[in-house]
């Protein structure tokens, strides 16, 4: 009764402005927050008591304003909840343009969601609301209050949430025992925080206010947090019965490997399996590749997160008797086989996503993780392993995982290391094409492509487990012709220097557009597209930019006409060269009936000022886009 009681002490005691009515109407926006913003923050009002390490209350009270339909997901409430953070209680309230009350919702009205999906095994369930308005401007609040099992649940508040999404006013006040010791760090935020000890309690506040909403972009510098955050450590941290530390990234790493420690038993007929396997293999690299061959065969991804199972691996054992599991299943599973084999192996926690992936932050250890891989350290030759994948030759990491920092897990604590990194030479596509062409555009001949690193990866995937009208997309768009026919197509796949390679050849016949006046053709004499993608100007950018992944396609096209001619105009030339990229593209006329057109375009990754932008849109749009045609006078017989 006495911990009931101070309970509702407590709760009253972080919640009691709850009632507090606040001013939605829309006309009071400041318009200088408005600009590039589908919705607004009015207030966001975070509290969280921290009673012991596995003893946290949490209270969220937050106004959002959704401008426009592009903002309607910012006015649904979807709070997920399990075993580790459950949900007190829960309440919303709608208010229209003016800020006069429209409608309220209780906890019994919102619906509860069981998270499935095909691949998910799963305890978490959410509650889910939608006043299903849409008379924008509108504005909708809720209060949220939660109790977390756990320090490691809470060490992240993001208090811009979203791009497109200004903020008016959110405080953040953090309660903890003041012998705990918690580090923090902000991001993009230039207000301090308020440190003040009550009792026995350190009080953590902060406020921010007037955030215009930040546009998304694709070429930013990747970053921890791109947008205003508050992050935690610790160095009392507890979960599933685990104590540990969060001080720094050691200690993090402490902490996992004990949370997972002897996992990686293997039962005896696996044992057995893997002494089959590689105890005729020649080098440790061998043994490598047969085991994750074997993997790949062998087991499917599911994504398992049951109780602490979001951190905790499935044993060995399960997933050699099931055949499936999450990223740190199959990763322990790899990671035992290797050990059975006399290999050791480390799992590696990184945060993966292939667009503006998070950087983790050498100064403050976090949770910035989101998958686990495995690191396999051969002497002079490190080999990475994205267990989850069925296609991936061993060594090999996709842009959903490459050249970023990762947290190697070791029994003796954390290891911050970086995977690979791919460039130009490694990216690459190289394309050699020879064709006969009629008077009248008529075209037959064939093409050798080879393409390797994310090129080959992407064409792997379609050409071994795409649908037909995959495999069909991926050939119609290897020449840009009016119209054509690809009679034969053969391919191999193979791993060359750890990177997916794939071997094309094709037969084609098909039709070009050519004009005759006279004794004269004329015709395009670029019928292979590069794919560049076209870029939108930004005169004003004042923060570097950043290309992420270097490539390289090199086209040699050689095109031999019936009958004899006479260049009397070739197209002109080109060689660019930048800081970030080279595009060359030559044409060549020789023995009166054949025309050769070599393009070569390089784009270099690396982080680049903001003058520099302009000429890299320029750069890209215009590369590979020659409209110049080729003319030709026919001779005499």
């Amino acid at each position: 009764m006495r911990s009931i009681l101070l309970l509702a002490t407590l709760l009253a005691t972080i919640f009691c402005h709850a009632g507090e009515r606040a001013d939605y109407n829309v006309a009071n926006i400041s318009p200088s927050i408005l600009k590039q913003a589908n919705a607004v923050i009015r207030n966001r009002d975070i509290k969280v008591k921290v009673m012991s390490p596995t003893e946290i209350y949490t209270y969220e009270k937050v106004a959002v304003t959704v401008m426009d339909d592009k903002g309607a997901d910012a006015g649904r409430i979807e709070e997920h909840y399990n075993k580790l953070v459950t949900i007190e209680e829960i309440k919303a309230t709608l208010y229209d343009r003016a800020g006069k009350e429209i409608k309220r919702a209780k906890r019994r009205d919102m619906q509860d969601i069981a998270v499935y999906g095909e691949g998910f095994v799963v305890d978490t369930r959410y509650k889910s609301f939608d006043f299903h308005y849409a008379n924008y401007p509108y504005t909708v609040e809720y209060e949220i209050e939660r109790r977390v099992s756990s320090f490691f649940f809470i060490l992240d508040w993001e208090l811009q949430p979203d791009y497109n999404c200004a903020v008016e006013h959110v405080t953040l006040e953090m309660n903890y025992p003041a012998g705990q010791d918690v580090k923090y760090k902000l991001y993009h935020i230039a207000e301090q925080p308020q440190l003040k000890t009550v009792g026995e309690q350190t009080v953590f506040s902060i406020t921010v206010a007037n955030l215009p909403a930040a546009k998304n972009d694709a070429f930013a510098v990747r970053e921890t947090y791109p947008l205003p955050a508050v992050v935690f450590s610790t160095n009392k941290l507890e979960m599933g019965g685990v104590a540990g530390t969060m001080q720094n990234w050691n200690g993090f790493g402490k902490f996992y490997y004990d949370l997972n420690k002897e996992r990686d038993v293997l039962p005896e007929e696996r044992k057995t399996t893997v002494h089959q396997l590689t105890d005729t293999c020649r080098s440790t690299r061998d043994k490598v590749d047969v085991l994750y061959k074997y993997l790949q065969k062998n087991t499917r991804y599911v994504s398992i997160q049951l109780g602490i199972g979001g951190w905790q691996t499935l044993d060995a054992a399960f997933v050699s008797k099931t055949g499936y599991g999450d990223c740190k299943a199959l990763s322990n599973y790899m990671m035992a086989l290797l050990k059975e084999a006399g290999i050791p192996a480390y799992q590696a926690l990184v945060y993966a996503g292939r667009s503006n992936a998070v950087q983790m932050d050498p100064d403050l250890a976090s949770n910035v993780f989101n998958h686990v891989i495995l690191c396999v350290p051969i002497q002079k030759d490190t080999v990475w392993l994205e267990c989850t994948s069925g296609e991936l030759p061993a060594g090999y990491l996709s842009d959903f995982t490459h050249d970023r920092h990762v947290l190697l897990i070791t029994p003796t604590g954390g290891t911050v290391v970086r995977t690979p990194h791919y460039s130009f030479a490694d990216n690459k596509v190289v394309r050699k094409v020879q064709l006969k062409m009629k008077e009248s555009g008529e075209l037959t001949g064939g093409a050798a492509i080879m393409q390797c690193g994310s090129f080959g990866y992407k064409a792997d995937i379609i050409l071994r487990t795409g649908t037909s009208r995959d495999k069909e997309k991926l050939l119609n768009e290897v020449f840009n012709l009016p119209a054509y026919k690809v009679e034969k197509h053969e391919y191999n796949i193979q791993s060359v220097r750890k990177l997916p390679t794939v071997n094309e050849t094709l037969h084609i016949n098909g039709t070009s557009v050519v004009t005759n006046s006279g004794k004269r053709i004329f015709f395009d004499p670029v019928i292979t597209d590069i794919n560049i993608a076209t870029l939108i100007p930004d005169e004003n950018r004042v923060k570097p930019f950043s290309i992420r992944e270097g490539y390289e396609i090199v086209d040699t096209t050689v095109i031999t006409l019936e009958g004899k001619y006479e260049a009397e105009h070739l197209p002109k030339t080109i060689t660019v060269k930048h800081p970030f990229g080279e595009y060359e593209y030559t044409p060549s006329f020789e023995n009166g009936n054949t025309l050769t057109v070599i393009r070569r375009y390089r784009q270099i990754d690396g982080v680049y000022q903001p003058e520099l932008y302009s000429q890299f849109v320029k750069f890209a749009n215009n590369a590979g886009r020659v409209t110049e045609k080729v003319v030709l006078v026919k001779k005499e017989s």
